[in-house]
Order: C-alpha cells, then structure tokens, then sequence
C-alpha cells in the first residue's frame, strides 16, 4: 500500500461493482475487495493467468459498440465539458476498514522504524 502525499493505493485483490439507476443510466462504482460481493454489476474479469491469455479479445468493432453502451448509459450531466460534477465512485465499509488499519499500522512501524 502507497501512502504518498498526493496518492494513496489501495490494498488487497480488488473488483468494481456498477450500479445503474431504473432507467438504466449509471448511477455509481462501488471498489470493493474481491471476495467480498455485490448487488452491482462486476466489471473486472480475468484475462490472464501464468502468463496465459484466458479471455478472448473483443473485436474493434466490438470494442466500439461498447463503448457507445457505456457513453450511452453515462447521465447526460457526466458529458458535458465543462464544470462537469464527478462521477461517483465508493469503497465499500470492508475496503474503507482495511485500507484504515493498515495505514495506521504502516504509520506506526515508519515512526518506530525513525526513532530506533
């Protein structure tokens, strides 16, 4: 876990839940640990394991097609270009817990670390 000034990493094995609205739009991203589960929709899936290629690639075409869904599902005041609000996106409680702890714990082993 990286605690820099302007970037802190989050730690464990992690996947991305989505949660769309009624109508459809996309309402927020949840991060979540990777066993933990969600209502949402999971958009990472593995595409490589022991250096081994285990998803098949989509076409350019579908590539396109997908990203016309997804622009198409992004609430009309996510795309505007200017003074756009921020999309949301939440860790869940088990990642927000985890993510305290251990940098309370990296925190205090780099103050013994100093003063030793």
């Amino acid at each position: 876990m990286k605690l820099s000034k302007d970037k802190i990493t989050l730690p464990g094995r992690k996947q991305v839940y989505r949660f769309k609205s009624k109508d459809g739009c996309f309402k927020k991203d949840v991060i979540t640990l990777y066993d933990e589960g969600s209502e949402g929709t999971p958009l990472l899936m593995k595409v490589m394991d022991k250096g081994k290629l285990t998803y098949r690639l989509p076409t350019l075409q579908e590539i396109c097609k997908t990203a016309h869904e997804n622009i198409s599902s992004l609430p009309e005041k996510y795309k505007v270009l200017t003074d756009a609000p921020t999309y949301p996106v939440e860790l869940s409680q088990k990642l927000q817990c985890l993510t305290e702890a251990l940098k309370l714990q990296i925190t205090k082993n780099e103050i013994n670390y100093t003063t030793a």
